[in-house]
């Protein structure tokens, strides 16, 4: 899929991601061998249970975008399918603890810099999105965490820059999103 999209290998390790296994529970047998519980696993959203009560790996056989805080500590994950049969096409870490979608963005901690620097940031809808502007030099973009731009994460990028240009697709989703 990267290759299809002519991601650079820089780019794939400056943004750490990854893929998951066509396996329903390999990650769930990994986390167990470092001592973590699936209650913990499922709350870190890295697990889900269906309506039969079995728990599986939630993102399996999937692209896996890492969510970064801005002291750089994954906090969420966001995945895409890698064959066309499967669905939903992106899916993303449930709310956690830790993690709460409006209060972030995809790729702030890698663009944190360049926005300052800049005082603009680029926001787009994608992870792709976000890894493109960067391989094109674009380095002070990041990404909203769902298809609108909240207030919190609005206060975020404050503290960084005073010019926000959005980049949403031209579809109804973005449209309502700007």
């Amino acid at each position: 899929y990267l290759a299809q999209r002519d991601m650079s290998q820089e780019i794939v390790e400056h943004f750490s991601l990854g893929c998951s296994l066509d396996s329903w529970d390999s990650l769930l047998q990994f986390l167990r061998s470092q001592g973590y519980s699936e209650k913990e696993a499922a709350e870190a959203g890295l697990l889900s249970q269906n309506d039969r009560g079995r728990i599986y790996d939630r993102f399996r056989k999937r692209l896996i975008f890492p969510i970064s805080d801005l002291s750089n500590k994954v906090i969420a994950f966001g995945g895409r399918v890698l064959s066309s049969e499967d669905e939903p096409k992106y899916i993303n870490s449930s709310e956690s603890p830790i993690y709460t979608k409006g209060d972030h963005l995809y790729g702030l901690y890698q663009a944190r810099r360049a926005i300052t620097a800049n005082k603009r940031a680029l926001i787009t809808e994608g992870y792709v999105d976000v890894l493109t502007l960067h391989q094109f030099g674009y380095t002070n973009g990041c990404g909203v965490l769902g298809t609108a731009l909240t207030k919190n994460q609005v206060k975020r990028l404050s503290g960084f820059c005073s010019q926000v240009t959005l980049l949403f697709d031209g579809d109804n989703a973005g449209r309502k999103a700007a």
